[in-house]
This record gives structure tokens, C-alpha cells and sequence, in this order.
């Protein structure tokens, strides 16, 4: 997308010639060595703060400044299958997103302490934790963001064949009450 935005939708893959696939500790190890030939990466959290932290390295290009907002990063998935046929699961487990996004927004140190012991992270200090928990551009929400945007690019690119006419298309009918992009 960001390719496509400096030299044209046509030119979207310009750049990929130059890219390679790591795994997100793979791509932070990399970026570690000062000599390494990957000297770049489009990291995500946690491991963009972990790469923020290493000497020398710096942003150069952020999601906002692709989509021109705050994007969504993660999206949890099913089938409409699984939908119809497991109703009160997907209730539940669409209940329990919402009071985890819920616990994120409004005690950090809580849900720091939650991933922690979930993950078994003992690695990572508390306080960068804190510090991704309480980033000013890290909403923690069940609300999608930019996924127009998204469905715009890949429409233009031919990646998918139909142009969603709104975000809300993209998901269940319960995500249409959420004030999505």
C-alpha cells in the first residue's frame, strides 16, 4: 500500500523484490545486528517497541500515515458455518473479546499481568508492556479500523473481484453497530 501510494497502484509490488519473509523475532534479531542484510521491517506489536529500543534503529513510515488513520491490526475469524452451528460459543467467545479489549482500555496494569501470565512472557519488561498498553496510537478495541481501506487497495489490485460498498460488509451483522472505517 505504501508503495502504491508513492508511485502509483500499478507500482504496488515495486519493492518486493526487496523483501524477504521473517518470522516478527526473526525480523527483531535482524534488526539487532548492525550488519545484518534485512535492515528494515514493518514490525507490530510488541515487537515494534522491542525494535524502538535498539540503537540506531527509528521509524521511517507508520500504519497511519498508509491508511490515514489508525488501522487494525488483528482480527479474530471464523466461519459462517461455525457461526450457525456453535451460536452460544461464538457469543461467548465474541463476549470475551469485548470485556478483553474492555479490561485493556481501562486497567493496563491488569491486562499487562493478564498476557503475561497467559503467554508465560518473562522476558519482556513490565514496563515496555505498560508502555505498548498505554501507546496513544494503540487502541485496544473490538472496533474494525481502516478496513475500507484495506478492501479499497485489494479491490484496485485485483487481490479480491467484488468492491464492498461499506467496512461492515466485510463481517458479521453484529460488527455493524461498532463505528468502524
Amino acid at each position: 500500500m505504501a508503495s502504491a501510494k508513492e508511485w502509483g497502484t500499478d507500482n504496488y509490488k515495486k519493492l518486493d523484490h526487496l523483501t524477504v519473509g521473517l518470522g516478527q523475532m526473526d525480523a527483531v534479531a535482524a534488526m539487532a545486528q548492525p550488519n545484518h542484510e534485512v535492515n528494515s521491517d514493518f514490525a507490530t506489536p510488541p515487537f515494534l517497541y522491542i525494535e524502538q529500543e535498539i540503537p540506531g534503529v527509528r521509524p521511517i513510515l507508520t500504519m497511519k500515515e498508509i491508511l490515514g488513520e489508525n488501522g487494525t491490526i488483528g482480527t479474530a475469524a471464523t466461519t459462517t458455518r461455525f457461526r450457525a452451528a456453535k451460536p452460544e460459543l461464538y457469543k461467548v467467545l465474541r463476549a470475551g473479546i469485548k470485556e478483553a479489549m474492555e479490561i485493556i482500555a481501562t486497567d493496563k496494569a491488569r491486562a499487562v499481568e493478564a498476557y503475561a501470565g497467559a503467554t508465560g512472557d518473562r522476558k519482556t519488561p513490565r514496563e515496555m508492556l505498560l508502555k505498548i498498553a498505554n501507546d496513544k496510537d494503540a487502541e485496544f478495541t473490538m472496533t474494525p479500523r481502516a478496513m475500507k481501506v484495506y478492501a479499497d487497495f485489494m479491490y484496485k489490485t485485483g487481490s479480491i473481484k467484488r468492491l464492498p460498498e461499506t467496512w461492515s460488509e466485510l463481517f458479521f451483522t453484529e460488527a455493524a453497530e461498532l463505528n468502524g472505517s
